[in-house]
């Protein structure tokens, strides 16, 4: 079986950085906010919301790799974590 060679990630700037934070960051805070509205007894709107932040966090990984994943994904959850207590 060969060996299938390394994948080449795209560098991360510092723009796409931001923007990738930026997106995860309003995801999340969207669903601290919409985890406050029930649909029924045990579903809310946080629910349907907390999928765009897998999506975000899967896109990043494929285009820059799993370490700047990692980064938005940790920055983007301080950010909206910082904003819910403010």
């Amino acid at each position: 079986m060969p060996v299938r060679p390394a994948p080449v990630f795209a560098p991360m700037t510092l723009r796409a950085l931001l923007l990738a934070v930026l997106a995860m960051g309003a995801v999340v805070l969207g669903s601290n906010v919409l985890v406050q509205y029930p649909i029924n007894d045990w579903l809310t709107w946080g629910a349907f919301s907390y999928p765009v932040a897998f999506l975000v966090s899967n896109l990043i990984n494929r285009r820059f790799g799993p370490a700047a994943a990692r980064r938005v994904a940790g920055a983007g959850f301080a950010l909206a974590v910082v904003l819910s207590v403010w």
